[in-house]
């Protein structure tokens, strides 16, 4: 009888969306103590502005340095070492006697977060089920606007007792128990964790495989060759953007613009952050749901993340030029609501698309993301100097518009699978897809195909394979070669703009004795076509399913061949016109079986050793 699976990785999940709260605790204290420390210590609009700044280009520049740190050295050790860094100079910058000192220990503190949220991706990469990632980015996202949230009246309250100094160290000691916990508490596989039993392993392996390790190379050249990771990042810019002007400027905006005095300020301030909890739980939900029961992951994505920032956009006008405070209060609720639907999107894409690289993946994300967060908060202390509070709002809702329109422009799938280190990239990038678009193979690309093929080793250099091409150029040749395949892959495979059959001869040239390596050579001379595909772009999808007697007989095969592959080539298309199963298997991750199942040494099953 199978075992009931524990439910470790839920654990995991908790721990982190406590850690996310923590790093927008650790953010928006300063935030909310603005109007105090303007006070005390004299600064203008545009000298705080700079200081805000000081932390989000911190926490930009060094992104791609802490999503590194967490694919290189594992989450466990990663995670706490940052966010220990972090507490550190989140109370240091109770220190701080005047603006240069504030802006290094706010640098400082951005240098530190800036890898949890790449790392935590990370950390959850080898947790959580895909069924149950959209979610997972969602609540863990909701715990950090939660967090945020209940900061600014507990930063009022604590600030009337003891001043905002010694507030800042509290919120550094929080940090640094939640370090000791986690170290304490995750490993970085669930096969290291001592509290997962076999039925929890069984189930996170059947869904994501198993891993090679936590030391690999990161393969940057993939990675950043991928158009969705641009895509998505451009609309992580705009995002970044407008969530600091909320984040950083909204308390002061409700003090000095609409007339709240310091305790209605951080109730106030605190509502469009709840609702902007509910926004992130909501949004990786639906996600998820959409995904589930259409098949179709990338619509999934794009059409809660569109429909987030055109919410954001309509609300964020009214709420800029009604006359109510407390009505332009209730429209930035639906405002932060719309902008956080986004935010468990953007951070399940990924995980759906990097593996074991997600942090790495999601660290250049959010590198572009805190960019346009770290123009926010000058640009605005400028912008309200020279025209006012209305203007910087207007510009916020001009981007919500620019970002819908990126995510409406589609996301390609990528599959990066983990692998050791010095396995070339175009062997890890290949794939064999079912979604073809109708983009034409060029007679050019396709000679290189073939030349590719041409110089496979084979038995004695007899060169063993043929090919029958099939081009959509060519209708008869198509029309023969498609009705050849099985209905399942016909159904498909007729988007594709370029079939092939492959064909071995039986015997040998010289003698006529049997050649017993044709169809292996055959399929060395297809490996060496499709890795050459995967390196000019094109995607190319072997099948066992199709009837050879019929594809025999319709091109006149001799008897002396032997039939191998029939092949689909072409560009990647949009998975959504394919049968919900074969959309759900373009989205799924990839996964190869442990070198141990595959290289045995000494007697059949024994691992070899390498």
């Amino acid at each position: 009888m199978p075992q009931r699976p524990t439910h470790v990785r839920h654990v995991v999940l908790a721990l982190t969306v406590v850690a996310y709260m923590i790093t927008y605790m650790d953010r928006v204290n300063v935030a909310a103590a603005v109007p105090v420390i303007q006070k005390e210590m004299g600064f203008s609009m545009v000298t705080m502005g700079w200081i805000l700044s000081a932390f989000r280009w911190g926490y930009a520049l060094f992104q791609i340095p802490g999503g590194w740190l967490g694919d290189r050295i594992g989450p466990r050790r990663a995670l706490t070492l940052i966010v220990s860094w972090w507490s550190v100079f989140t109370a240091a910058t109770a220190l701080a006697w005047g603006a240069g000192s504030m802006v290094v220990f706010r640098f400082l503190f951005g240098m530190g977060e800036a890898g949890a949220f790449p790392i935590a991706t990370r950390s959850l990469s080898r947790w959580m089920l895909p069924a149950e990632r959209g979610f997972a980015q969602g609540v863990t996202h909701a715990g950090s606007r939660l967090g945020a949230a209940l900061t600014p009246p507990i930063v009022v309250l604590m600030m009337a007792a003891y001043g905002w100094r010694l507030t800042l160290v509290s919120f550094g000691v929080l940090g640094l128990f939640w370090a000791a916990v986690w170290y304490w508490y995750y490993r970085d596989m669930p096969s290291e964790h001592a509290g997962v039993n076999q039925g929890e392993r069984e189930l996170i392996q059947a869904s994501l495989g198993r891993a090679a390790g936590t030391s690999r190379a990161v393969p940057w050249r993939v990675i950043l060759a991928s158009s969705t990771l641009w895509t998505l990042s451009l609309m992580y810019f705009c995002y970044g953007y407008c969530i600091a002007v909320y984040l950083d400027w909204f308390p002061k905006y409700l003090n000095d613009h609409r007339g709240f005095n310091l305790k209605q300020m951080g109730f106030y301030a605190s509502l469009p952050l709840l609702a902007g909890t509910a926004g992130d739980l909501a949004g990786g939900w639906i996600s998820d749901l959409w995904a589930k029961r259409s098949g179709n992951l990338k619509r999934a994505r794009s059409g809660v993340a569109v429909l987030g920032f055109l919410m954001a956009a309509a609300a964020i006008l009214p709420a800029t030029f009604t006359d109510s405070p407390t009505a332009s209060v209730w429209y930035t609720c639906i405002a932060v609501f719309g902008l956080e639907i986004t935010v468990g999107v953007s951070w399940a894409i990924p995980l759906d698309i990097g593996g074991d690289f997600a942090g790495s993946v999601s660290a250049v994300m959010n590198t572009l993301g805190n960019i346009g967060g770290a123009i926010s908060p000058a640009l605005l202390a400028y912008l309200v100097r020279a025209y006012g509070w209305n203007v910087p709002f207007v510009v916020a809702a001009v981007l919500c518009l620019a970002a819908a329109y990126h995510c409406n422009m589609g996301i390609e799938e990528i599959k990066l699978a983990a692998a050791l280190p010095g396995t070339l990239d175009v062997i890890r990038r290949r794939w064999s897809p079912r979604a073809f678009s109708d983009r034409l193979v060029s007679s050019q690309d396709l000679a290189l195909l073939l030349e590719a093929a041409r110089w496979a080793a084979s038995s004695a250099n007899e060169q063993p394979w043929r090919f029958i091409i099939a081009r959509k150029s060519d209708p008869e040749t198509y029309r023969k070669l498609l009705e050849s395949l099985v209905e399942a892959n016909q159904i498909w495979a007729r988007n594709a703009p370029l079939l092939l059959l492959t064909v071995a001869k039986r015997t040998f040239t010289s003698n006529g004795n049997p050649n017993r390596f044709a169809l292996h050579d055959t399929g060395m001379a297809l490996a060496n076509l499709m890795l050459q595909a995967t390196a000019m772009g094109i995607h190319v999808h072997p099948m066992a399913g199709y009837d050879p007697a019929k594809a025999r007989a319709n091109f006149a095969i001799p008897e002396d061949f032997e039939l191998g592959a029939a092949v689909a080539i072409g560009y990647l298309g949009d998975p959504a016109g394919l049968l919900p199963k074969h959309q759900q298997s373009e989205a799924a991750p990839r996964t190869r079986k442990p070198l141990e199942a595959l290289a045995f040494g000494g007697v059949w099953g024994q691992p070899a050793v390498l």
